[in-house]
């Protein structure tokens, strides 16, 4: 229990320091490119949201059930697009 605990504060630290490290060095990259903040937030956030959904995809193909990274993929897609045009 204290080590599952131990892990879990561990990893959400992890989490929280990349997210600020995105988040300061991808502002610096859009000054240096000299384009919009915006422009390369949404470009990081396609990628890390993408980035899972393909991770899982290659594990499942490499490890001979290629069906499961398949319906992630589509699955996620789906899910994400749904709720984006019933937001909007």
């Amino acid at each position: 229990m204290i080590n599952s605990l131990f892990i879990f504060i561990v990893a959400l630290l992890m989490v929280i320091k990349g997210a600020t490290m995105a988040t300061k060095y991808s502002a610096k990259l859009a000054e240096s490119f000299n384009i919009s903040k915006y422009i390369v937030g949404f470009i990081i956030v396609a990628f890390i949201s993408i980035l899972p959904e393909t991770l899982i995809s290659i594990n499942s193909a490499i490890g001979g059930i290629p069906e499961f990274g398949l319906g992630t993929l589509f699955g996620s897609n789906i899910a994400d697009l749904s709720l984006i045009f019933a937001i909007c």
